[in-house]
């Protein structure tokens, strides 16, 4: 359990090396994201006016909440979002966005045990900015990845089902925005 922690943080640390030019940009919101697979904690940074980076650290709740297994998994993800249409009224501005990402964690997948996660997702939604500092989204993000499980000194490398699923699961944000 520990070394699978551990492999996260090297893959976490990793990601945002990979990404660490985004986030001298300006920030735009921080907050926290939920959804039926999990609960993330969410920042994002604006680049220019129709691009921004969002940086997702989840828990991932697959067999938690029910009781089947004692720990949640956890997962990182970088999204550059694309700002495709917007709109302002009196109260707020709204944005639709989408974009490609990728993720890692190191969490348990349907009919598998825990395992590390690597791979390719998408986010695509929309999202409300208040005149107050208060920022709502509604979100879809799915992701394409390997499930890599070791077990009895072998390995297995599988498709992560439940990023699939992911597809059918809305995210729901509020965020503080900057």
């Amino acid at each position: 359990m520990i070394q699978g922690y551990l492999r996260l943080f090297v893959i976490s640390a990793a990601l945002l090396l990979l990404s660490s030019g985004a986030i001298s940009a300006r920030p735009k919101a921080c907050g926290a994201e939920f959804s039926f697979s999990g609960l993330c904690i969410n920042f994002q940074a604006s680049n220019e006016e129709d691009t921004f980076d969002d940086f997702c650290l989840g828990i991932d709740f697959y067999r938690f909440i029910n009781g089947e297994i004692r720990h949640p998994g956890v997962r990182f993800t970088y999204v550059r979002d694309y700002v495709l249409a917007s709109f302002s009224r009196d109260d707020f501005d709204a944005r639709w966005f989408a974009g490609p990402g990728m993720t890692a964690g190191y969490v348990q997948d349907r009919n598998a045990g825990f395992g590390t996660l690597i791979g390719l997702c998408g986010n695509v939604g929309i999202e409300f900015d208040f005149r107050m500092p208060v920022c709502i989204s509604l979100s879809l993000m799915p992701s394409l990845a390997t499930h890599i499980i070791r077990k009895d000194n072998s390995t297995d490398l599988n498709i992560y089902f439940n990023g699939l699923v992911d597809l059918l699961s809305p995210r729901l944000g509020i965020k503080y925005s900057f």
